[in-house]
C-alpha cells in the first residue's frame, strides 16, 4: 500500500480537503483545541477512516513526565480528557465524524509500573 507519515500542525494541516484515506492520532487530539478534529475530518475522502487513541482521565497526568505536566496544566482550558464514550462521540461528531468504535483498553507502563487505561476509537468521514 501507499503509506505516507506527515508530522505537521494538527491546527493547520497544510494538505487538501479530502486528500487522505486514513488519519490517526495517537495520544494528542485531545490535548489540543477541537480544531485538531475538525481539520483530520476535513482532510479525510469520502468515507475515509480515523483512528484515534485518547488519554483516560484517571491516568493521565500519572503518565506523562514532569514537562508534559506543566504543559498540561498551562493549557487546561483546551484540554479534554475523555471520561466516558457518549462525551467522545459527541466531541466526534461535532467535527463531522461517524462513530464506529469506542473501546476502553489498556497497556502496561513500565514508568508508573500500571495498567495504563485509554480509549481506541474508530471513526470514518
Amino acid at each position: 500500500p501507499n503509506v505516507e507519515h506527515h508530522q505537521r500542525s494538527a491546527m493547520r494541516l497544510p494538505f487538501s480537503s479530502e486528500q487522505f484515506d486514513l488519519v490517526v492520532s495517537n495520544f494528542a487530539v485531545d490535548l489540543l483545541p477541537p480544531q485538531a478534529l475538525r481539520e483530520a475530518q476535513r482532510v479525510l475522502k469520502p468515507k475515509g477512516k480515523a483512528l484515534f487513541n485518547f488519554h483516560f482521565p484517571s491516568h493521565l497526568y500519572d503518565d506523562l513526565p514532569t514537562v508534559g505536566r506543566l504543559l498540561w496544566q498551562s493549557k487546561s482550558r483546551i484540554n479534554r480528557p475523555f471520561a466516558d464514550p457518549e462525551q467522545i462521540e459527541n466531541e466526534l461528531t461535532s467535527a463531522g465524524f461517524e462513530v464506529t468504535r469506542i473501546e476502553k483498553t489498556h497497556s502496561y507502563s513500565c514508568s508508573a509500573n500500571d495498567h495504563l487505561e485509554y480509549w481506541e476509537v474508530d471513526a470514518e468521514k
